[in-house]
């Protein structure tokens, strides 16, 4: 400070008064918005005058800002959040916001969103970069064509069956089937002579009926 055709100054400090010299300087470190005073007393001693000055405290400002997704694919909604302290005023892309929120945003191309924040000291600015990614497409289709064959020979191979039938062979420890060998009527004197004529030679029934005599004996 600078005091001149005044006897004596004050600088005061809240509720201290301290006289100081008509020229000097004085170091302060206020913790809080704080009124600084100098008070000067006119030559005739009867006259006084006050000069003001204010030095405000303020804490810088802090900004918080991000969003759920960084990469879509367009019309995805992406949800952006903020919060911000010790701001005089903040904006989303140009648009006045609360300090603390969430906006919902469907971009359909790359867009960059920016909160801005404006404190005593100036401002600040926190940048999204919202990226799209490709859509797949399908360009060309390729389906292999068919070969075509003028010459077409077909082999049908007749399977072969097996008809032959097979007698089962029945070996039981008490039971053999053997056919038994049965005397004929002449070689056991009997002479026996047959009217009607015999009837026609069957192996399946001869097996049988000695089978069947065989089992009851």
């Amino acid at each position: 400070w600078n005091i001149e055709n005044a006897r004596k100054a004050y600088l005061l400090i809240a509720d201290n008064k301290t006289e100081i010299p008509l020229i000097g300087k004085q170091t302060v470190n206020p913790d809080v918005t704080t009124d600084y005073i100098i008070e000067a007393l006119a030559l005739d001693e009867e006259s006084s005058f006050r000069e003001e000055l204010q030095i405000g405290v303020f804490k810088e400002c802090t900004v918080e800002f991000k969003a759920d997704k960084y990469y879509i694919f367009p019309t995805i909604p992406v949800t952006l959040s903020w919060k911000v302290t010790n701001a005089k005023s903040i904006e989303l892309n140009a648009e006045s916001v609360e300090r603390e929120g969430a906006k919902v945003v469907e971009p359909e191309k790359a867009t960059a969103y920016i909160l801005r924040a404006d404190d005593e000291f100036g401002f600040k600015e926190k940048r999204i970069d919202i990226q799209m990614l490709p859509v797949p497409q399908v360009k060309t289709l390729l389906v292999p064509a068919p070969k075509k064959t003028n010459n077409l020979a077909v082999n049908i191979k007749q399977p072969r069956y097996n008809v032959s039938v097979k007698f089962p062979h029945i070996d039981i420890e008490w039971i053999k089937a053997e056919v038994p060998k049965v005397p004929s009527l002449a070689d056991l004197g009997i002479n026996v002579e047959l009217t009607p004529p015999l009837p026609e030679f069957s192996l399946r029934r001869t097996i049988k009926r000695v089978f069947n005599q065989i089992t009851k004996r």
